[in-house]
Order: C-alpha cells, then structure tokens, then sequence
C-alpha cells in the first residue's frame, strides 16, 4: 500500500513541477534583438508604506519578495504606495554601448535609479521625477531616461524606484539611442500637429467671436484649452518648455486644465443647447458641475500640495459630467433642438475618449497605445466635428436672419429718408473734423522730426558700445590664451609621474585643478639615499595660486638640491624663511603662503634586507598624515594612523616676538611592514555634496582613506576619483584637490 502512495506521489510531482512558477530572475541580453522583452526579467515589488530605502530593498530579506508581472505595463491607479523594479542586464556585444533604460510616464513625481555595472561594483544613483527640476535630469527629455554604460559583458543590475501622487503606471523598456531618436521624433511630430490642430482651433474661434460676438464660441475656448492644458502635462512638455524650474507648479497643471473643462464644458453645453429651455433639472446639474470645477480650480492655488487629491477627485467628477453632458444633449435634441445633433457625435467621440482615459488613471483600463492617447485622439475628433455644429448652428441662425431681413428692407427705406438729412447735418460736422485733423498731422510730423534725431543719436551710441563689446571680447580671448598656456608651464613644473615610479613601485596621483591653473601642487625629488615628497596648498587658487605653487616649487628645489637639506622640518623652516623673504612680508602687507605635508624616506643600504626603505619622516604644516601598517608576520595586524600637522602655515604674518617658526617632527620604522599612506590637502574634504548639500568633512574623508588600504593603488585611485564625482553631483567645485597615495 505504501508504495502505491509513493508512485501516485511521484506521478503527481512530474506533472506539477513544470507548471510551478518561480521567481527566479533572467538576465536580458540587450544585444541579442532590437525587441527587447522585459515580461519575464521585470520584477517587482510594492512598498506600500512608501518608506523603504534602498539599502533595505537590495537586503536578501526583500529580494525574495520581487515577482514577476505578464503585465506590459504596471498601472496601479492611484496609490500612496512606492514600486520598485528589479532587471539584471548583460550586453555581449561591446560594439553596441549605446542603450537607454526609459520609463515611458512623463507624470511620475519620484523616479530613483540605481545602477550596479558589476556584482561586485558600488551602485550609480540618480535621483529624477517631475517633483524635481528639469535641469536635475541626466538626459535632457520629458520622459525619465538613463544611460546604460556597459564597459564589460558581465551581469549588471538595475533598481528602479517609482512614486506618484496622481494615477501611477509604469511603462518601462530598454531601448538603444538610435531607436528612442527615431520613436522621439515620430511622437513629438505627433504631438506637434495635435497642438497645432487644438490652437489653430482656438484662434479660428476666438476670430469668429469676434466677429459674431456669440458666446458659444468663447466658452467652447475654455474647453479647448482646458484639453491643451491637460494633455500638454500629461505628455511633460509643461515641465519641459514652461515650467522646468518649477515643477509644483507645473504638477498643478494637470488639475487646472481638468476643472477648466468642468468649467467650460457644462457652460458651453447649457448655451450652446439652450438648456435651460428644455430642462430645469439638467440646467441646474450642469451648473453645479461648473461651480464645483470653478471651487477646485480656486483651491489649487490655495493647497498646491493637494494636486493629487484634487486630480483623483476631477477625474470622478469628469466621469459623472461627462454622462450628464451627453445626456443632456440628447434630451434636448428629442425635445427639438436640431443644432445639438453634431454636439451629440462630437462629444460622444470627445466623452469616450476622456472616459477611456480616465478608467486607464484608475487602473481599470489596461496602458496601451489606445488608453494612452484617448484624450489626443478623442479632442482631435471633438474639434472636427464640433466645427461642423457651430457650422450648422451658424447656418439655422442664417436662415432665422434671412426670414427677418424682409422686414427689415422696408424699415431701412423708411430710416433713408431721415438718415440723408443727418448726412448732411454730419457732412459739416466731418469738415470741421478734417480742419482740425491737419492740424494734428502738423504736430505729429514735427514729433517725428524729432524722434529721428533721436534715432540716428542712438545709433551712434551703439556702434560705440559695439566697438567697446568687440575690444573685450579680444582682451578676454587673450586672457584666457595666457591662462592656459601658464598651465602648460605649470604642468611642466611638476614631477613627471615615470621620476616617481622609479622611486615608488605603487603609487597614484588624483589630481583635480579648479579652474584652469592650480593652487595645489607636488614635490619630488630623488637622492642617493633619500626620496623627498611632498604635497602643498597655495593662498587662493586659480592664477594667484598658481603664482605662489611656481614659488614654492622652486624654493624647495634649492633647499633640496642646493643646500641639501633632506629633514623634513628643517625642509618646512626653510621654506617658510624662504617665502616671507621673497614676498618682504615685513615690509607689505602680503599675507599669502601655503600648507603643507612633506615626507623624507631613508633608504635601506643594507642588501639583505627586504625592505627598500629604513624609515619615514614626517613634517606637516596645518595638514595632517595618514597612513596604515600592516605587519608581515603571521599575524598581520594592521594599525590605522593619523598624524596632525603643526599649527603653523608658512609664509603669511610672523609673530608679534618674531620667534623662529618650528614644525614637529615624526619618524615612523618602516621595515617588517607593508606601509600604505597618503598626502592630500583640503579641497576634498571641503567640498559641499551629498544629498543634504554639505562638506564632506575631516573624519568622512580619514575614514574613506583607511578603508582603502587593503585595494591595490589602482583601485584606491578609482574609489577616490569616484567618491569625489559622486558627493560633488552638480555642484560647483570650490577649491583644487590634490590626493597621492603610496604603498611600501
């Protein structure tokens, strides 16, 4: 019996096991097709609190809880929740480098990248929405892109973070730039005639207006633009083109435009129907409808952080306005109104396609090309066939007119008789007119005598200023020829990076100018038994930097190569005697002079020993030493140090009792040891970034330093070179950073 159990068991696990769904992740090839499928390698997973970081989302805890969706594109209406995507993404032709990941929604408040070229790589984040300014994206488009750089054919994953206060879809993909500049171009193409259709619309009717001053066609205006106004939001040209800076008030764009159709729709239905004829009851309907719209539209701009709220509520109160509009428009064409029978088929195209729109915000809808284009496609329509109404209105009102125009002939011959004895009584009164209308010509040819004198002074005025614009242009082409062939010599004047690599067999140098000559600078030099490095900041930066860094580079050559003096506080002395000599700063006011960290390495003479160095010498003035040791026995424990400089800057104003300005000297024993350190100033740690817009700071940049002693110096310098691009972002760089690490 119990063996029975078990091949009916096993029968029913072959069977079942193919049908289990897992959730166990693809990676996509993005050079295997042009059409990339992304159904079964999307995953997701809803943050309903909204609060979730994204520390906490890569965790194992929360990456068991991704799912696949066969949806093409996740639409949850609206929600307070905050979705994330997971791809994992591999590009196995390096040829092709060029792909975009796009979320094809122009309306999302917050869109989060976070890209990972590597399994074991730091994640790239980019923080984008229209919550934010335009001028914050990557990529310059109303859609949200991001660039997809693939340096190696390894896996790379890709977090993306969404939160929308209005109806929240996600329409991702990944596509190569070429594809998206073609599909962009098609769609803005599209959109253009749309637009252009809707304002030649609004201009045709506003013309007519005035022509026949019929109000119909003012309030079928605030329609139109109300339908602009709204699909012009929907599409993000309003934060692209108006509004980029602004983007609260650009989000409040959308539930504007929604409470002007309210508004404008209900009017224009009574007038244009003449509802008020046929029904009470759908009269005082539709007004309300307008009241509540004109309420919502005033309460936008006084709760402009409700914009969410008050677009749920318009989308609701569209919905039910819309039937009320198309009902009560049959009704009154039963009850005779012939002109509402092409308002009837206009808003009926009009109705189902805002309908269509407004289920897809609520999630009941599908996203596709046809819920996605409801509102263009539905206006378009509106606008044709509602021309033909106020057409056919226009011709009843023509036949009204032509039965009444009999009735007039006979009144006009009758006004002829007495309109010629006011002709006459007028014709005098117009000759008097035209006396005084020479004289006025008279005046005005004399004021305009004088404004051409006034003219032609001007023009000389500005072929002045011209001339003036033309001579700074040349003096600034000049300066900046100057500037940039002092940075020639400045570059020449440091140490080729091959001197140092005869001494150092590990070393980096990151090396960052803040404008186009530098302030910071280094020193080397090489002698028969020991290596002199240092590593200094200059007064100011830029070209009075510059200045001082070519000073002091040529100082220490001659106390180095010249008075051989190897110590390195003796080396500081020297150079501060050397500097408040050579700018007389007893005699001037120059307080300009610089800080500074230099080390002195003894050479081993000794062939059997291992090590290349005895020992290190240290000297700083204001700017401290880092360094790690690492013991070469079986233990190899490693010590963290940091060493501060004297509080003494070289150069600048001397003492009151003129005492000789001392540096503290330090020694550190170098054999048995692996030794890494590093000679820095404090443009890094000075430099504002971050999320919160502040400095980096002394302890976050020690700690970055003695994380790194463990990576190889190439790998330290890429960590530092991105860390300092990451913090920075998009902010302005405030001073010359200068970092070099060795490793002995």
């Amino acid at each position: 019996m119990s063996r029975k159990i078990i091949l009916v068991f096993f029968i029913v696990f072959l069977f079942a096991v193919p049908h289990l769904k897992t959730n166990a992740q693809l990676v996509t090839d993005v050079a295997v097709s042009t059409k990339i499928d992304l159904t079964q390698n999307r995953l997701y997973f809803e943050d309903k609190t909204g609060e979730l970081t994204f520390e906490q989302i890569k965790s194992p805890e929360f990456d068991k809880q991704f799912k696949v969706s066969e949806k093409e594109v996740l639409n949850y209406g609206f929600t307070n929740s905050a979705i994330w995507l997971k791809i994992r993404l591999k590009n196995s032709d390096l040829q092709k480098k060029d792909y975009l990941a796009l979320v094809n929604f122009a309306i999302l408040d917050e869109v989060d990248f976070y890209f990972q070229p590597s399994e074991s790589s730091n994640y790239y984040v980019f923080h984008s929405g229209d919550m934010r300014p335009f001028a914050e994206r990557i990529i310059n488009n109303r859609k949200f892109l991001y660039p997809l750089e693939f340096d190696n054919s390894e896996t790379y994953t890709l977090y993306i973070r969404v939160a929308n206060k209005t109806p929240l879809q996600i329409p991702f993909e990944i596509i190569s730039e070429k594809e998206y500049q073609v599909k962009a171009a098609k769609d803005e193409l599209g959109y253009g005639i749309f637009y252009g259709i809707l304002c030649i619309m609004i201009a045709y009717n506003f013309f007519v207006f005035l022509s026949l001053k019929d109000l119909n066609y003012l309030y079928y205006i605030f329609n139109i633009l109300g339908s602009l106004t709204v699909l012009f939001s929907l599409s993000g040209h309003q934060s692209q083109y108006f509004f980029p800076q602004n983007p609260l008030f650009a989000n409040q764009f959308v539930p504007v435009g929604s409470t002007l159709i309210m508004v404008g729709l209900s009017i224009f239905t009574i007038y244009f129907n003449e509802v008020r004829k046929y029904s009470r009851a759908f009269y005082g309907l539709l007004w309300s409808f307008a009241g509540v719209g004109f309420i919502l539209f005033i309460l936008i701009f006084i709760r402009p952080y409700w914009y969410g709220k008050i677009g749920f509520l318009t989308n609701i109160l569209g919905l039910f306005e819309l039937i009320v509009v198309l009902a009560s428009s049959i009704y009154c064409y039963k009850k005779g109104q012939k002109s509402a029978r092409f308002f009837i088929l206009a808003f009926s195209l009009y109705v189902l396609g805002l309908i269509t729109l407004i289920l897809k915000n609520l999630a009941i809808l599908p996203s596709n090309f046809i819920t996605d284009n409801a509102g263009e496609i539905g206006a378009s329509l509106e606008v044709l066939f509602l021309s033909f109404a106020l057409s056919d209105r226009y011709n009843i009102y023509k036949k009204q007119k032509e039965a009444t125009q009999k009735e007039l002939i006979q009144m006009e011959k009758d006004a002829n008789i007495t309109l010629e004895n006011k002709v006459i009584e007028r014709t005098k009164e117009l000759q008097q007119a035209n006396n005084d209308l020479a004289t006025l010509n008279e005046e005005i040819h004399q004021k305009s005598e004088e404004i051409e004198a006034q003219r032609d002074a001007l023009s000389a005025t500005t072929s002045d200023l011209e001339e003036t614009v033309k001579e700074l242009n040349k003096q600034k082409t000049d300066i900046l020829s100057s500037i940039n062939y002092a940075r020639t010599i400045q570059t020449a004047m440091l140490p080729f990076q091959e001197r140092i690599s005869n001494a150092f067999d590990k070393f980096f140098v990151f090396y960052k100018p803040r404008d186009i000559v530098s302030g910071d600078f280094y020193f080397f030099e090489e002698k028969e038994e020991y290596v002199i490095f240092g590593v200094f900041d200059c007064t100011g930066h830029g070209v009075p930097g510059a200045f001082m860094s070519m000073i002091g580079h040529q100082i220490l050559s001659d106390i180095v190569n010249v008075k051989n003096i190897y110590s390195p506080d003796l080396i500081l002395e020297e150079l501060h005697n050397k500097i408040y000599s050579a700018l007389q700063q007893d005699e001037t006011e120059s307080r300009d002079g610089m800080d500074g960290v230099i080390v002195s390495l003894k050479k081993n003479t000794s062939e059997e020993s291992k090590s290349k160095f005895e020992y290190l010498e240290y000297a700083g003035a204001m700017n401290p030493f880092y360094y790690v040791q690492t013991s070469l026995d079986e233990n190899q424990i490693s010590v963290c140090k940091a060493i501060k400089g004297t509080k003494n800057a070289l150069g600048g104003k001397q003492k009151k009792d003129n005492t000789i300005r001392k540096f503290e000297k330090h020694s550190i024993e170098l054999t048995g040891y692996k030794t890494n350190f590093w000679l820095c100033t404090d443009g890094f740690q000075d430099q504002f970034g971050g999320e919160k817009h502040k400095k980096f700071m002394v302890k976050s940049f020690r700690e970055l330093l003695f994380s790194l002693h463990e990576n190889d110096v190439k790998e330290q310098h890429k960590i530092i070179r991105t860390t300092f691009r990451n913090w920075r972002g998009f902010n302005k760089q405030i001073d010359d950073v200068l970092v070099i690490g060795v490793e002995i």
